[in-house]
């Protein structure tokens, strides 16, 4: 039987056995709705289509631990919509972490008050944050200073970069994991 003529517990049979074909036709069946679900959530083709990629290569490595069964078709793109949906959801909770992490931060830096002891604490600030932040690797650390310091969105970065924005936001996660060690005394 031809895959485009195969069940969706055919195709999930077959992915299970390691069968390309199988993979390539649930991709053809269902990464449009998929990409639709999460281009709704996020407004962005790039990360829509990267979030909907990333879903079909963890089906791929997780393909013999794929539990789906019964006669009901229904499970498939139940649970590859349950599975877009989960990514999204992630993918704003971070950016909300990162948001909410970088507020905290900023609101305790002293207030324009020109008291001594404020002025010599946001210098000790500053001075170890230039010094965490210069320790940076290259890369991560031209991210960071764009996205953070410089208010660049991901998006552009991206772009201005030539990476994907799952790389953009790779390199901002460990920058802030990194900084978190430099810092800890501040915060």
């Amino acid at each position: 039987m031809a895959c485009s003529d195969a069940t969706d517990l055919q195709l999930i049979s077959g992915l299970r056995a390691g069968s390309h074909e199988a993979l390539t036709e649930i991709f053809h069946r269902y990464w449009k709705p998929l990409y639709l679900t999460a281009w709704q959530k996020l407004k962005s083709h790039a990360l829509a289509e990267e979030i909907v990629q990333e879903l079909f290569m963890q089906l791929w490595e997780k393909r013999e631990r794929l539990f789906l069964n019964g006669a009901d078709t229904q499970h498939l793109p139940a649970y590859l919509n349950m599975a877009v949906k989960n990514k999204v959801l992630n993918h704003v909770r971070r950016q909300v972490y990162d948001k909410e992490y970088w507020e905290y931060c900023r609101s305790q830096l002293p207030t324009s008050e020109n008291s001594t002891q404020n002025l010599a604490e946001y210098n000790e600030l500053h001075d170890t944050l230039q010094s965490a932040v210069g320790q940076l690797s290259s890369r991560t650390k031209e991210i960071f200073v764009l996205h953070k310091l410089q208010g660049v969105p991901v998006v552009q970065i991206s772009r201005k970069l030539k990476l994907s924005e799952k790389a953009v936001g790779y390199h901002l996660t460990k920058s802030v994991k990194e900084l978190k060690v430099f810092l800890k005394d501040f915060i």
